[in-house]
């Protein structure tokens, strides 16, 4: 009876989805793979690398600030950063982490990087439906996302 109940426990583990980390650890650590999940783990692919590509534009731009954390966790300026939130989708999370690891790979070449950028340069973004005040010019909509300069 022991032992059934041991695996019957050690295959509960094995089955149940696990929750990796709270974001307030793992992001410290990958800001951007955290921006993708937590902007657009719901997007398809395209809009996921527009996310990565907006938050890298940011930075480049040197007006975000001066590194890949300092810019995603500038105040009001994702909304995620603003509440305790989980990573609870480990597939998800590696995919938003390759997505992050080939765009930092493309900023290293200028020439890959804008052609490969799907925002135009876009340095923000919001959700279709929500009308900011903003006076910015519209350089791409991909998926539930619309994209400015």
């Amino acid at each position: 009876m022991k032992s059934l109940l041991t695996i019957s426990l050690l295959l509960g583990l094995l089955v149940a989805k696990p929750v990796l980390a709270s974001a307030d650890s793992t992001c410290t650590k990958e800001p951007l793979a955290c921006n993708i999940y937590f902007e657009a783990r719901g997007e398809k692919t395209k809009g996921q690398y527009a996310v990565a590509f907006t938050t890298v534009n940011r930075l480049k731009s040197g007006k975000y600030g001066e590194s890949m954390r300092s810019v995603v966790f500038a105040k009001n300026q994702f909304s995620w950063t603003n509440r305790h939130r989980k990573i609870t989708d480990p597939e998800a999370f590696e995919k938003a982490r390759k997505i992050a690891k080939d765009v930092r790979t493309w900023s290293a070449d200028p020439a890959t990087y804008r052609k490969k950028d799907v925002t135009g340069g876009a340095k923000y973004f919001h959700k279709k439906g929500t009308h900011p005040r903003w006076n910015k010019r519209v350089t791409a909509r991909i998926g539930k996302h619309v994209f400015y300069g």
